[in-house]
């Protein structure tokens, strides 16, 4: 990829939605530590991109700590997806998705985690074409290195938010002649975001 200027694309997860019912908002399971989000399809037709992990956060607990999803000895905090990627996890053996957040739990009080960024910038990987839904879990290593769900509660959801940054290997291949004709008008931008 070059440095000349090229869309990006922003795909903001959350575990919760604003916007009311729709087939777009988050499905949680019965435990409320995994939730699905649909993906629109425009975005996956577009193929091959590069995610970039910008932001994010994960709460552990609800104020008072009683309510906290991991117990109190756990050191280290997940977030994995079912987004591919070019590449292998010895973790996983690569049986699964990205992981887009991984960070320290530092004591039994701290109250969430949030991406670790590299002095380099974003964590970035190569995605060969976005699922038709991303799905996200959180896990935590036990006093064991084991990967347990963390379900420590749950009764509801505590918000998870990972912010990605797209960018699409099919714009860096279209001549930017091209790009200025394409269907890319602010009139068109809602219709874009929601087919």
């Amino acid at each position: 990829m070059n440095n000349s200027l090229n869309d990006t694309y922003v795909f903001r997860l959350t575990n919760w939605s604003v916007a009311g019912a729709s087939s777009n908002t988050p499905v949680l399971d019965a435990n409320n530590n995994e939730f699905t989000v649909k993906v629109p399809e425009r975005l996956r037709a577009k193929g091959k991109c590069k995610v970039h992990v910008i932001g994010g956060e994960v709460l552990l607990e609800l104020y008072g700590g009683a309510s906290r999803i991991t117990p109190n000895d756990a050191r280290y905090l997940e977030l994995e997806s079912n987004i591919p990627y070019l590449g292998y996890s010895v973790e996983t053996t690569g049986t699964s998705g990205a992981i887009l957040i991984a960070s320290a739990i530092t004591d039994n009080t701290q109250v969430s985690v949030t991406p670790v960024l590299a002095n380099t910038g974003a964590t970035c990987f190569t995605c060969p074409q976005l699922p038709p839904e991303i799905k996200c879990k959180k896990f935590y290593l036990n006093a064991d290195n084991e990967r347990v769900a963390a379900e420590e509660y749950t009764t509801k959801a505590l918000p998870v938010e990972v912010l990605l940054q797209l960018e699409f290997f099919e714009d860096y291949n279209m001549p930017m002649v091209n790009r200025i004709h394409a269907d890319r008008s602010a009139n068109d931008h809602n219709n874009f975001m929601n087919t």
